[in-house]
Order: structure tokens, then C-alpha cells, then sequence
């Protein structure tokens, strides 16, 4: 009898010590679940905090891509007027416009950040070197577009435009989301 009450004895303090240990545990967890909610809560407002600064950087690629934009609709319609001194330097004026933006492209797009409204996609930043090309490129034809001399006629400049519009098409096509129609 008495090895059976010291067995019982020994089970429920054995039960005791698991009960006041579980508790202490769950105390624990708590105080340790508390701490990491705190943290993932600070985390989250540093990234809320951080977006709302590539927010800004997303609105100021916005503003120059659409830029890019306009200049290629004034030499669009620069070509529909056809030809003349007056045609060739709305063209010069527009392409050496669009040089400038363009050559901004990369410098533009460093940061990688997706925040607020954006049709760029996150291959920008996986394909660096094949976006970079054609910002290059984009910057390229409107520098040799703004210079130069126009002997082939409005036939030189739809060819010249044309070149440009590929390289916009091209980075569209690549590193722009689809338009929902």
C-alpha cells in the first residue's frame, strides 16, 4: 500500500509539475507571441511607410513615360503635315524631347518597386540588361532623329519615327502588362 500511494503520489505531482509548467509555458508563449506581433506590426508600417515613398517614385516614371508619349503623338502628327522646314523642326524639336526623357529610362526604373498604380512589370528588374538595351535604344533613334538632315523627305522621317515606335513596342510587348480591353 504504501508503494502504491507513493507511485500516486509521484503521478500527481509528475501531473502537478506538467500542469504549472504548461502554464508557465503558454505565459511564455504569450509574452513571446505578444513581442513577435509587435515586431510583424512595426515591420509592416516601415513597408507601408517605404511604399508610400515608391509610390512616389512610380508617379514620377508615370509622368516621364507618358512624356515619352506625347512627344512620339507631336511626331506623328508633325508627319501628317508632310514636308518643309516647319515639319522638320517640329520633328527635331519633338525627338531631341524625347532624347532627353529617354535617356532618363534606366535611371528612372533603378529603384524596384511596384507600389500604386503601375503597368510595369516585375520583369523589368529580372531582365535588366534586355530593359536597358532598349531604353538605349529608345534614346538612340530620338538623338539620330533630332540630328538629322532631312534629304530623304518625310519618307526619312516615317522611317526614322518607325524605328522609334518598334523600341517602344518592344519594351511594351516585354515589360508592360497587358491592356484589359
Amino acid at each position: 500500500m504504501k508503494k502504491q500511494n507513493a507511485f500516486i503520489s509521484l503521478a500527481v505531482l509528475a501531473l502537478a509539475g506538467a500542469l504549472v509548467a504548461g502554464c508557465a509555458g503558454d505565459e511564455m508563449m504569450g509574452k513571446k507571441a505578444d513581442k513577435m506581433a509587435m515586431k510583424k506590426k512595426k515591420m509592416a508600417m516601415k513597408d507601408k511607410k517605404m511604399m508610400k515613398g515608391d509610390e512616389a517614385a512610380v508617379k514620377a516614371r508615370k509622368k516621364l513615360m507618358r512624356g515619352i508619349g506625347a512627344d512620339m503623338k507631336r511626331l506623328r502628327a508633325a508627319m501628317k503635315q508632310g514636308s518643309g522646314w516647319v515639319v522638320e523642326e517640329q520633328v527635331r524639336q519633338a525627338a531631341g524631347d524625347m532624347y532627353k526623357k529617354a535617356s532618363k529610362i534606366k535611371k528612372a526604373f533603378k529603384k524596384n518597386t511596384l507600389a500604386g498604380k503601375t503597368t510595369s512589370t516585375a520583369a523589368i528588374w529580372k531582365d535588366k540588361a534586355k530593359f536597358g538595351l532598349i531604353a538605349d535604344g529608345l534614346a538612340a533613334n530620338a538623338a539620330v532623329l533630332a540630328q538629322i538632315h532631312y534629304k530623304g523627305g518625310p519618307g526619312a522621317i516615317k522611317k526614322a519615327v518607325g524605328l522609334i515606335g518598334r523600341q517602344c513596342g518592344a519594351c511594351h510587348q516585354s515589360f508592360r502588362k497587358k491592356k484589359k480591353r
